[in-house]
């Protein structure tokens, strides 16, 4: 009967089989990070010496359109999972890659929103 009932209690301690997957595939999604976003609003693109690049910054409007910094109508841009393509204006053909903190990986300029 003493031989059962340690049995028990060690059947009883143990996780149901497969436990150890899920609570592992669990604590792997709890370490990474979120994924990078794109954000809708103004972009200031820099150079690669921090400099403002007003000929490329742009701003993303909510229904599919964006603009230049002036507000002159440029084109349409469409977002495919963390990625911007544009189609028309002055960023016709380029394609911005998002990262974290709302920014934008233009080419080799980075686009940070304002």
């Amino acid at each position: 009967m003493l031989v059962l009932a340690a049995a028990m209690t060690m059947m009883l301690a143990q996780p149901p089989p497969g436990a150890a997957a899920v609570e592992s595939r669990i604590a792997l999604q709890r370490q990474q990070p979120p994924k990078p976003r794109v954000e809708i609003g103004a972009y200031t693109c820099l150079s690669l010496s921090g400099r403002p690049l007003d000929a490329l910054s742009f701003r993303l409007l909510g229904d599919g359109r964006y603009v230049g910094v002036r507000g002159e109508l440029s084109g349409t841009y469409e977002i495919s999972e963390a990625v911007v393509h544009f189609t028309g204006g002055h960023l016709a053909g380029e394609t911005a890659h998002a990262l974290e903190n709302g920014r934008l990986k233009l080419g080799v300029e980075l686009c940070v929103i304002k």
